[in-house]
């Protein structure tokens, strides 16, 4: 797939360099990732800052009840881990924001 991808920008890159536009290409070709930059940094921010708010004013005190009680148990193996989950789903969803813009 990667190699596909490289095929088709090499393709048309080569095209337009034979047609004598190559700075249209190129320009083209910035913006684009330009914009897949933006929207990446954007969303994969706005994910990490409500992850952070979500979890700064989450209710200290909770309700004892037997559900309450199996999920303690998921989010106290899930705890370490949250940072680490936070950047990554950020990260993700992020590249696919970026990739959307394309």
């Amino acid at each position: 797939m990667t190699f596909a991808l490289f095929a088709g920008y090499y393709t048309d890159w080569l095209w337009y360099r034979t047609a004598g536009f190559q700075s249209v290409y190129t320009t083209a070709l910035w913006v684009r990732l330009a914009m897949f930059a933006v929207f990446f940094v954007v969303a994969a921010g706005a994910i990490m800052l409500n992850g952070y708010l979500a979890y700064r004013f989450r209710p200290i005190f909770r309700a004892i009840s037997l559900e309450q009680q199996s999920l303690d148990r998921y989010r106290l193996a899930l705890d370490p881990f949250r940072r680490v989950l936070l950047i990554g789903l950020a990260l993700l969803i992020g590249f696919f924001f970026g990739a959307a813009a394309l």
